[in-house]
């Protein structure tokens, strides 16, 4: 794709997300005193920009499995670069737990303080316990809440382990886990998996002008059956719980047609 075209999809991303910022603003200050008001309304107006952001990267996001769109729980997901957001908020009303760094990111970091991102400061010992806390409450505001249990980015080629630690939050409010495999493909001589994965040491800025390059980008999202588990009845520890997640996003991620 020309330089001129990576331009043009470039300026669409960036006016969608400065247009957004404003609506944003005001829900938080008119709602400031309704959290679960707030919550749903940043949460549709993300969906609409997440849906924007896809359809400006050619991304033509496929739902499949036990997708549906009252779906409301505990969703886990592998990760294979910032554009999982995109994907997961333009189908369903969610909240995501996200790095704190994630803040200080130009126009990014101003979007995810204004649409209710839950942070976690991985470097303090309270930042597990704040982060569940602020997953429960968009829990109980009716809110999806996302989690990227592995911790970082793949290559694309395998699901790393999960990390037990969030998995403490659906055995207290006993919520469903809603397993998600995501796999991305796209028309040869792409290899999409290379290009839309981001992960190592690569710098953002690099990574993003590759992915803006890339004509059409496919990406089937399945939805496996929920985990039901009660930590009152069967007795399940959260370690227990990660690495039944895994096992099921791993093995769907793997059949899943590239």
């Amino acid at each position: 794709m020309t330089t001129l075209k990576k331009i043009f999809r470039l300026i669409l991303l960036t006016t969608a997300s400065t247009i957004l910022i404003l609506p944003a603003i005001l829900i938080n200050l008119i709602l400031a005193f309704s959290y679960t008001a707030r919550s749903c309304c940043l949460a549709s107006l993300s969906t609409f920009w997440a849906k924007c952001c896809c359809r400006a990267l050619a991304i033509n996001a496929k739902a499949d499995g036990q997708f549906k769109k009252e779906t409301h729980g505990f969703i886990v997901s592998n990760h294979i670069s910032y554009t999982d957001i995109f994907v997961i908020a333009s189908m369903l009303p969610c909240a995501f737990l996200s790095k704190e760094d994630v803040r200080r990111w130009p126009i990014i970091g101003l979007l995810s303080i204004l649409a209710g991102t839950v942070f976690i400061d991985r470097s303090s010992k309270s930042g597990i316990p704040s982060a569940i806390k602020g997953l429960n409450r968009k829990l109980n505001a009716g809110l999806n809440v996302v989690v990227f249990p592995e911790g970082t980015t793949s290559d694309s080629t395998d699901v790393l382990p999960f990390k037990s630690s969030f998995f403490e939050l659906p055995l207290i409010m006993d919520c469903p886990i809603v397993p998600v495999s995501i796999r991305y493909s796209a028309p040869l001589p792409e290899d999409a998996k290379n290009i839309v994965a981001w992960h190592g040491n690569e710098p953002f800025l690099r990574h993003f002008w590759r992915l803006l390059g890339c004509k059409t980008i496919s990406v089937n999202v399945y939805f496996s059956p929920q985990l039901s588990h009660s930590d009152k009845h069967n007795g399940q520890t959260r370690k227990e719980l990660a690495m039944l997640a895994h096992e099921t996003v791993r093995a769907r991620y793997k059949n899943i047609s590239a």
